[in-house]
């Protein structure tokens, strides 16, 4: 055999081989599971004394906007500012007051509703308007005050009732609390109620992504799952991207956009080329806009192959 057949020998039998390796590669093979070990991480539980409509009632942030509707008269406006100063003066939490539509919007009127309605307070009424449930938290978006009649205490029991209504707060049985059904002048704000606005308060306002649910399977080097985030937070959460690891290695981002306080969001990926021999996956969710979160440790889900 002269050399140069011998070298295109060698040259075929070699593409063949590289050929049925490729072929082989490419195979369709079993499916494989993955289980999820971690999913989510620690979940972020907060406590509650159930003093409020619901667990955990707060604003967005401890700065919240108010607006007096024009047809309040001067007493009654004069009530309100003092009402909200005296809030600021013994919690966390600060008060501006805007033009119109505040997060917390006063509207006044001369004519009670009827005693027998037993959705309004003869001397007015107030509580959330818009509330969002985010994990832990049931988020108040608005909250509205109306009064009917003018003060007659030295300080602004009727408006601090109401205004406290609007932060979430229940009626109780104290006879000297200012959330007793029936207003009078002796009544004082409880040590209770500013230690859970400072308690509620104190937690940052920021988004919480957690990863809710995945479920993925490989077959040979093609990934497909299915994944849910939700944003369990305080605020909305902006650019959300989602991080896909094998092992140690780094495969690729994911974007999924926004979530808002209290949805989730879905997404299904298919074909995803990770490692043939990749056994452990790893998905962490992250927000490119903020670094902060409420907590970290709820982003990320491990799955590792389920053995025969």
């Amino acid at each position: 055999m002269r050399l140069l057949d011998f070298f295109v020998l060698v040259i075929l039998l070699v593409a063949i081989l590289f050929g049925a390796y490729l072929i082989w590669f490419n195979l369709p093979l079993k499916t494989q599971e993955f289980m999820a070990d971690n999913v989510g991480g620690k979940t972020l539980s907060v406590y509650t004394n159930g003093t409020q409509f619901y667990p955990n009632m707060r604003y967005p942030d401890k700065k919240i906007s108010y607006s007096i509707a024009e047809d309040c008269d001067s007493e009654k406006e004069i009530s309100v500012v003092r009402a909200f100063s005296i809030l600021s003066d013994k919690t966390i939490l600060s008060f501006n007051r805007i033009q119109s539509n505040g997060e917390v919007e006063i509207l006044c009127s001369d004519i009670a509703p009827e005693p027998q309605d037993a959705k309004h307070f003869v001397a007015g009424e107030g509580g959330p308007k818009e509330i969002y449930e985010s994990g832990p938290y049931y988020v108040i978006i608005s909250g509205k005050v109306s009064l009917y009649r003018d003060e007659k205490c030295d300080e602004p029991k009727i408006a601090l009732h109401e205004i406290l209504h609007a932060l979430g707060f229940d009626h109780n049985n104290n006879l000297e609390s200012i959330l007793y059904p029936i207003t009078s002048c002796d009544e004082k704000i409880d040590s209770y109620i500013i230690d859970e606005i400072n308690r509620l308060y104190s937690i940052k306002s920021a988004p919480d992504l957690t990863i809710t649910s995945v479920r993925a399977e490989k077959t040979g080097k093609y990934l497909s799952f299915t994944i849910e985030i939700a944003n369990y937070g305080l605020i909305d959460a902006l650019d959300v991207n989602l991080s896909l690891y094998a092992g140690d290695e780094k495969i690729r981002d994911f974007e999924f956009q926004g979530i808002s306080i209290g949805n989730k969001k879905k997404m299904s990926a298919t074909n995803v080329v990770i490692p043939r021999d990749a056994d452990k996956i790893i998905f962490q969710a992250y927000l490119t806009d903020v670094s902060d979160e409420l907590s970290f440790e709820n982003n990320w889900a491990e799955l590792n192959i389920v053995k025969e």
